[in-house]
């Protein structure tokens, strides 16, 4: 009886001890370099390149723009930093498991996403737009909002904030390959 005790004692410290904080990184998986051939990036009408490089906590993501095609002129670059947690997994409408991955980059724009792994592959989480909104104070909680500028009927730019919600589906078609 007291070796059964002994046994259910020493199994729960075990149990406890491994499920730790769930707010760490993944980084047995994700830490490392990742970056896609090339692609077209449509909000901007250009081809692109992008590649995210992911330390225990921190991330810097870069995508290249190019005129025609990635051997071309450079349109220019823009560049995210930041960091990130991963918060639980998702299990997605494919019946594909991701990890939830949130990503707060340097100026405080936090976003909800989802990614997943297989074959050193990489798969980021299809956009999951809840609304559009004047102000991003009008984006429901647990969204996250980005500015998005197009021209009216009457040719004038204007200014609107898409509200998303952290994705319910993958993207397989953009694939990030581990860059070793």
């Amino acid at each position: 009886m007291v070796s059964k005790i002994y046994f259910l004692l020493i199994t729960a410290s075990l149990l406890t001890a491994c499920a730790g904080d769930d707010k760490s990184s993944d980084s047995g998986q994700i830490v490392g370099a990742w970056q896609t051939d090339c692609y077209l990036n449509v909000p901007y009408r250009a081809m692109a390149i992008t590649r995210y490089e992911f330390g225990e906590q921190t991330y810097t993501a870069q995508t290249q723009l190019f005129r025609h095609d990635c051997d071309s002129e450079s349109l220019g670059a823009f560049t995210s930093a930041g960091e990130y947690f991963s918060s639980g997994e998702t299990v997605m409408a494919s019946g594909v498991t991701a990890r939830n991955i949130n990503l707060l980059d340097d100026t405080n724009h936090l976003k909800l996403d989802v990614f997943h792994i297989q074959s050193n592959s990489l798969y980021w989480g299809n956009d999951n737009l809840v609304q559009t909104a004047s102000e991003p104070s009008e984006c429901p909680e647990d969204t996250y909002s980005e500015a998005f500028q197009d021209f009216d009927s009457q040719g004038f730019l204007s200014i609107s904030y898409n509200c998303f919600a952290r994705p319910t589906e993958l993207n397989f078609d953009l694939e990030y390959r581990r860059d070793k």
